[in-house]
């Protein structure tokens, strides 16, 4: 049984993403790791991923088409062609600011060898943790996504579903089965500024936000939340963070952020005490079918 790692990136020195710590949490796992390094690559992203000096490392390299928006589907696309370039039985999936903590591992092998023979499953899925601003504080609440698939088998007709967030097979959710593990996502402890850059670049992408160079207020962008989405992580990190962390934003103070008044917050803000207190979500929206 061969296991494949692929991702895809572009502009990680210049957001600060943390693609080289993802890559080698995940190393330790798979026979081959397929980096799709976006082109032009202006700030040497490739470099960076060199410099982890490993054989299973293998890049691959793809022009952006920024004006590629129908459906925000840039990132699926770019998805796709990393995965279609891996070889294993089994693909894990990491995103360039997702990473896989240490105490996992054996909890991710036997699962997948735990399904290997079932052909009813299709994919592993991953509870998440969603860091805001450093490693003491994540985004729990209904709004954001708490469970991904992040494993999938190498079947023909298996595609990146809208922008990059699970994956379907022929156009339907894929049959799953839960991984007991987690993804700490880290995308949102750069600095402010990289944060802002970061968030107004996808805009731009997205929206063709054409200012989107400019950060006039980056300073205040991690208090643009509401802070009943806000709680303290209780855990621990994977090791490959250490390093980072010990430079985040840590002078982060949650009870300076301002929850924006709106009949829309209200509603969220009840519904997240409703899963809070119970653990469901009403009306969650599930790229996936749960096999118990």
């Amino acid at each position: 049984m061969k296991i494949s790692g692929f991702t895809f990136v572009k502009n990680a020195k210049e957001f600060g993403l943390p693609v080289v710590e993802s890559i080698k949490s995940l190393l330790p796992l798979v026979d081959e790791y397929i980096v799709n390094v976006g082109q032009p690559d202006l700030d040497k992203t490739e470099n960076l991923i060199r410099s982890i000096r490993n054989k299973k490392i293998k890049i691959i390299r793809s022009e952006w088409n920024s004006n590629y928006t129908e459906k925000m589907r840039l990132f699926a696309v770019q998805t796709n062609i990393a995965m279609y370039n891996c070889s294993g039985d089994w693909l894990f999936y990491l995103q360039a600011d997702e990473v896989i903590h240490e105490n996992d591992y054996t909890k991710i092998l036997n699962a997948i060898r735990e399904v290997n023979k079932d052909k009813r499953i299709e994919g592993l899925l991953f509870r998440f943790f969603h860091f805001w601003a450093n490693g003491n504080f994540i985004l729990d609440s209904f709004v954001h996504y708490q469970r991904e698939v992040r494993v999938i088998r190498n079947f023909l007709g298996i595609s990146s579903y809208k922008d990059a967030q699970g994956f379907r097979l022929d156009g339907h959710k894929l049959h799953v089965k839960d991984s007991g593990a987690s993804i700490y996502h880290y995308g949102y402890t750069l600095n402010p500024e990289q944060a802002e850059k970061k968030a107004r670049y996808n805009s731009y992408l997205y929206r063709k936000d054409k200012n989107y160079k400019e950060i006039p207020d980056a300073k205040n962008f991690y208090y643009k939340v509401n802070p009943y989405f806000i709680r303290p992580f209780k855990g621990t990190h994977p090791q490959v963070m250490k390093k980072r962390l010990s430079y985040m934003f840590n002078d982060f103070n949650p009870k300076l952020c301002k929850s924006p008044i709106s009949f829309k917050q209200f509603k969220r803000n009840i519904q997240t005490f409703i899963y809070r207190i119970t653990g469901i979500k009403i009306g969650e929206y599930r790229n996936f079918i749960l096999i118990r």
